[in-house]
Formats: C-alpha cells, structure tokens, sequence
C-alpha cells in the first residue's frame, strides 16, 4: 500500500486509486509552478497539444492574471487579518498558477479561437519550411 505526507509530514496510508489521482494532482501542480516561472519545457509536445498549450498561456497571461493580480490587491484588511508578506511576495505565483488551471477547464471559448488560429498559422509555417526545403536555396 502506498503512502502520502500529510501536512504535518507524517506518512498516511492510502490505496493505489487515490496514489494514481495524488501523483496526477502533483504532476499538475508542478507543471503550472513550471509555467509560472516560465521553465517549463515542451519537448515531446505534438503540434496540437503545443497550439492548445500557448493559446492557454496567452489567455491566462493576458486575461486572467491581471484580473486576480486586482482582486489580490484589494484587500485592505487589518493586519491579523490582512495579507503577510509571503502572501504579498507569493502571490503573483499563486495567481499564475491558479490562472492556469481556470484557463486549463474547457468551455474558454477565447481559448479555442485561439488555438484554431495558431493552428492555421503553425500549418502554414510548417508548409513554407517544407516549401523552402524542397525548393531548394533560400532566396
């Protein structure tokens, strides 16, 4: 039987569906930490899946962010209350993060207009470097 550390980091025995669905949820939780810091690495991506992932990064970055980066600065609670300075100076990670997982949900209509037109464009792109390297020397 596996186990899993709990927030106090003691070793909590779990069975291996929930193993399965706790490794998937790290898994994620790295990637997006990798995408917010800007390390993440797309080898091993087909075409697609590499057009889906940029049209959800845009969105993300250019939509969503800005507005949880308001919501986080509009809190004026008092101090017991209030943000700490880790949350000040984690927060902007917390809101890329979370931004990607909103963005990653399906129904972002924004997100599939985009992909499709990256998609048309990759395509066209990918049909010039064949055109070029089949015509020979590059003009």
């Amino acid at each position: 039987m596996d186990t899993v550390r709990n927030e106090l980091g003691v070793g909590v025995p779990i069975g291996a569906r929930a193993a399965a669905r706790a490794s998937g949820v790290i898994g994620s939780n790295r990637r997006d930490f990798e995408l917010a810091l800007g390390r993440a690495r797309h080898e091993g991506m087909d075409g697609p899946a590499r057009v889906r992932e940029l049209a959800e990064q845009m969105v993300s970055a250019a939509l969503v962010m800005p507005l949880l980066k308001e919501l986080r600065q509009s809190n004026r609670a008092a101090p017991p209350f209030g943000p700490t300075g880790a949350e000040k100076t984690l927060g902007p990670l917390a809101d890329a993060a979370l931004a990607q997982r909103m963005v990653r949900a399906e129904g972002w209509g924004i997100v599939e207009r985009l992909e499709r037109v990256f998609g048309e464009r990759a395509g066209e792109a990918e049909a010039a470097r064949r055109a070029l390297g089949e015509g020979g020397a590059r003009p």
